[in-house]
């Protein structure tokens, strides 16, 4: 089941022959640490309702390491400061970590040669930063550096201003902007794209950095959350975290490297590191994990 589900509940109302049946809880995502926003306000029920589920489950899954420690640490925090909370209620839990899969995103396509082409995919939210792209991207383009720019993902909600005044500022160098209609769509973007950047200040495992990463795109991202493990050997591609000034020489740096073809990993090489994260080669690994022994 997921981290959504209260398993002490589940557990409570099954029939008596089923309540000793084994429960995997998989954490996708937490909501002690979930950055609260429009779309989501605190609650400390949730947060009851996880550390409960997560004492009640046989065994949790993380889908990164980092979300892991992110979790427990929040959750001890959360007991300590809370009427007769046992702080060690969570000590012995058994977890592994199970990183989530992607499609298999399909053959390579040539990059277009010349300008630099970057994209950026992710709900229209504040907690994925929007505003430190287009305002590293201004700087790149004040100082007189070419680029193009495609701009994904949807607003759940009414589009933020920035986004629309952006639209109107980086005109000239936009080649795709919003939603795409079909996942064969979205990826054909990223494979015509030569970086993909994240500005995230909240991401437990970051699959639109792995997807770009299969389509060939090298991982600009900053040296945070669960970035550094789950793209692990492209160090040299991360900027520093929280860092505009750093963002903005990692994109010059970029374009650099395209004019002079001095690129620093091929396409074949970016697609090869994300296979291991395919759906086809993860589910028969929590295929065999889910499997009860004798």
């Amino acid at each position: 089941c997921t981290s959504m589900l209260n398993v002490a509940e589940l557990k409570g109302l099954l029939p008596k022959e089923l309540r000793d049946t084994k429960v995997i809880c998989y954490f996708h995502e937490n909501q002690l640490t979930y950055p609260a926003g429009k779309h989501y306000k605190f609650d400390s029920s949730l947060c009851i309702i996880q550390i409960n589920s997560a004492h009640a489950a046989d065994e949790l899954w993380f889908n990164s390491a980092y979300h892991r420690d992110d979790f427990i640490k929040a959750a001890n925090h959360f007991l300590k400061n809370s009427p007769d909370g046992d702080p060690d209620l969570l000590e012995d839990i058994r977890h592994k970590i199970h990183h989530p899969g992607i499609d298999d995103t399909g053959e390579l396509l040539d990059k277009p040669k010349g300008t630099l082409t970057i994209s950026w995919a992710a709900r229209w939210e504040d907690e994925k930063n929007p505003q430190l792209f287009f305002q590293a991207l201004r700087q790149v383009k004040q100082r007189g550096h070419k680029f193009k720019v495609n701009v994904l993902g949807e607003a759940l909600d009414l589009i933020p201003d920035y986004f629309t005044e952006a639209e109107k500022e980086f005109a000239d160098e936009i080649v795709h902007w919003g939603y795409q209609e079909s996942k064969e769509a979205y990826f054909q973007v990223l494979k015509e794209s030569d970086i993909f950047i994240s500005t995230a200040n909240h991401e437990f495992f970051g699959i639109s950095a792995v997807e770009a990463l299969s389509c060939g795109c090298l991982p600009v991202v900053p040296n945070k959350l669960a970035y550094p493990e789950v793209l692990k050997g492209f160090e040299d591609c991360f900027y520093k975290a929280d860092s505009s000034r750093h963002l903005i020489e990692k994109i010059i740096e970029m374009i650099e490297q395209k004019k002079n073809k001095t690129w620093p990993h091929s396409p074949e090489s970016c697609q090869q590191a994300a296979s291991k994260y395919r759906w086809s080669i993860l589910v028969p690994q929590m295929d065999k994990q889910l499997r009860v022994e004798d």
